[in-house]
C-alpha cells in the first residue's frame, strides 16, 4: 500500500487545516494564501524550508500583513484565525514562529495602557505602537496624550516622554508597573523594615520615598495597623492622591543618592572625590557598584579599596544619563 503523501509546502498545509477550521477562519486563511502567491516566492514557503531555524520568519510576515490588511475594528477576527493556525504550525510542524510577534487586542483600557508602559522601555514611534496593538489611530492618540499628561494608576500619577530626534517622535516610558498583591505583613516588612534596614546605606533616602510611596496607596485600615506599631516605621504617612511616579531624569536631578544607585545599576563611569581618614582626600574614577556586603559602601572599578559613604565629598558623573 502506497505511503500516504503529506503537505510540502503552505498552500497545501493550508487547505488540509482549512477542512478543520470554522467558516470564518477559512476566509482569512485565503486572505493569507493570497498575501503569499503575492509575494513571487513560493521556494521560501516550502514545509522544508519553514521548519528550518528562521526559515518561518515569512510566514509570520504574512500573517501580519493579513491581520494589518483588514479593518480596525474587525482586525481581532484575522487575529484569532492566525493566532490558532500558528498554534497548529508549532505543534503539528515543529515551526519556530513566536506569538508574542504578532498585535495585541487588548480593550481594557487600563490593561493596555500598562502593556504600553512596559513595551515603551524602549523607544518606540507611533507607526511601531500600531503594529503591536489592535486598536485605531484615534484610540492610539488618545492612549499617548492622557500617559503623556499623567495617567492616574492606583494613587499615583504615571508619565511617559515624547522625544523628537531631527524629526523622528518616538515615546519613551521608565515606568515599571509591579502591581504586587501583598498581604499585610509583607506590606509592614516593605513600608516599616527596609526604611530601618537601609539606613546609613546608599538605599537609605529612597527605601524612605518607597516607604512613603507604599503607605500613600494603603486603606485606613491598613495605615491603623502600621501606626499602632511598636516601632512607630510608619511615620511620615503621605497623603492620598499626592504620590506622583518620578520618571527616572526627574529623580537624578534630585537626588545624589538616585545618581549613586543609577550608576551602580548600569556600572557607568564616574569619578568619587572622598575623604581618605587620614585628614586628607582622595579621588576614584571608574565604573561604580554598591558593595554586596554592605550597602553603605561604595566599589569603583581598579580601586583598591571600599568607598564608605559617609566619607564622599563630591560626586561626578561622567556618563549622561541614557
Amino acid at each position: 500500500m502506497a505511503r500516504r503523501r503529506g503537505p510540502e509546502d503552505i498552500h497545501e498545509l493550508l487547505q488540509a487545516y482549512q477542512a478543520e477550521a470554522s467558516a470564518e477562519d477559512r476566509t482569512h486563511l485565503k486572505l493569507l494564501a493570497d498575501t503569499i502567491r503575492a509575494q513571487g516566492t513560493p521556494e521560501r514557503f516550502s514545509l522544508r524550508a519553514l521548519q528550518a531555524p528562521g526559515g518561518a520568519l515569512p510566514l509570520l510576515d504574512a500573517m501580519l500583513d493579513t491581520i494589518h490588511a483588514a479593518p480596525t475594528r474587525v482586525k481581532n477576527r484575522p487575529l484569532g484565525a492566525m493566532r490558532r493556525l500558528l498554534a497548529h504550525l508549532r505543534d503539528a510542524f515543529l515551526m519556530e514562529l513566536d506569538e508574542e510577534a504578532l498585535p495585541r487586542d487588548i480593550p481594557d483600557i487600563s490593561l493596555r495602557r500598562l502593556d504600553m508602559l512596559k513595551y515603551l522601555h524602549t523607544p518606540k514611534t507611533r507607526a511601531q505602537l500600531l503594529s503591536r496593538y489592535i486598536i485605531s489611530e484615534r484610540t492610539l492618540r488618545d492612549d499617548l496624550n492622557a500617559l503623556e499628561m499623567g495617567w492616574e494608576l492606583l494613587g499615583s500619577t504615571v508619565r511617559i516622554q515624547r522625544e523628537d530626534r531631527g524629526g523622528a517622535i518616538s515615546y519613551n516610558s521608565t515606568a515599571h508597573p509591579l502591581l504586587l498583591m501583598l498581604n499585610l505583613t509583607e506590606v509592614y516588612a516593605l513600608a516599616a523594615g527596609f526604611p530601618q534596614t537601609a539606613k546609613g546605606s546608599v538605599f537609605e533616602e529612597m527605601a524612605a520615598y518607597l516607604s512613603r510611596a507604599i503607605q500613600s496607596q494603603l486603606s485606613d485600615y491598613a495605615l491603623g495597623v502600621l501606626e499602632g506599631a511598636s516601632s512607630g516605621a510608619a511615620g511620615g504617612v503621605e497623603p492620598r492622591g499626592m504620590h506622583h511616579y518620578r520618571p527616572e531624569q526627574d529623580m537624578l536631578a534630585q537626588s545624589r543618592q538616585s545618581w549613586l544607585i543609577y550608576m551602580s545599576k548600569r556600572a557607568q563611569r564616574c569619578r568619587v572625590h572622598y575623604a581618605d581618614g587620614r585628614g586628607g582626600t582622595a579621588v576614584a574614577e571608574g565604573e561604580l557598584s554598591v558593595s554586596l556586603r554592605d550597602a553603605g559602601r561604595l566599589l569603583i572599578s581598579g580601586h583598591p579599596e571600599e568607598i564608605p559613604l559617609e566619607r564622599v565629598i563630591v560626586f561626578e558623573p561622567l556618563d549622561e544619563y541614557v
